[in-house]
């Protein structure tokens, strides 16, 4: 038997609101979800005894509360940490402030940047590596004795189709 009456069945029955890029609700969206929620089980058409809809209502306000005063605590212990941020500039000695700036903040920053370009440049010289082994993998030896064999058989067919070869057409190249 389904007691829920229709204005709360569609709260079931919608999609999730819309989130923002940070994946949160607005507390607008938030408030208007709790106010019509807390409509729902304080009307007189739910029988809030029996339902198991009005429960998990109930239990769902009760989170919802629970959640918005978590989030003031955290908005509140935060601004709370800015203003004791704040109010310790001045008192920070140039040691200090060399320390935080100049040693946490940007030798960090140059450490990972000097890494990243060593990564770079190993990369670039291992695949230049790689590209002078394939072009120099054959010995010049080899190499003279490939361009000796082929010149022969060039000056084979040349021969037979009556063109006298008079001297060596390639320089001897050696060690």
């Amino acid at each position: 038997r389904n007691t829920t009456p229709e204005r709360v069945r569609p709260l079931f029955q919608q999609p999730a609101s819309p989130r923002l890029p940070n994946n949160k609700t607005t507390e607008r969206d938030a408030s208007a979800s709790r106010l019509m929620v807390t409509e729902a089980v304080e009307s007189s058409d739910v029988d809030t005894s029996d339902t198991d809809e009005a429960k998990v209502l109930k239990q769902w306000l009760k989170h919802s509360a629970q959640e918005a005063k978590l989030k003031k605590q955290i908005k509140d212990a935060e601004a709370e940490l800015d203003d004791a941020t704040y109010a310790k500039y001045p008192e920070l000695t140039e040691d200090e402030v060399r320390a935080l700036v100049v040693d946490d903040k940007w030798l960090t920053r140059l450490d990972a940047d000097v890494h990243g370009e060593m990564d770079r440049i190993s990369q670039s010289l291992t695949q230049r590596v790689k590209e002078l082994a394939e072009r120099y993998g054959t010995p010049m030896p080899q190499l003279s004795d490939r361009v000796t064999d082929l010149e022969e058989k060039v000056n084979g067919h040349l021969e037979r189709m009556g063109c006298a070869v008079k001297e060596r057409a390639f320089a001897e190249v050696g060690p």
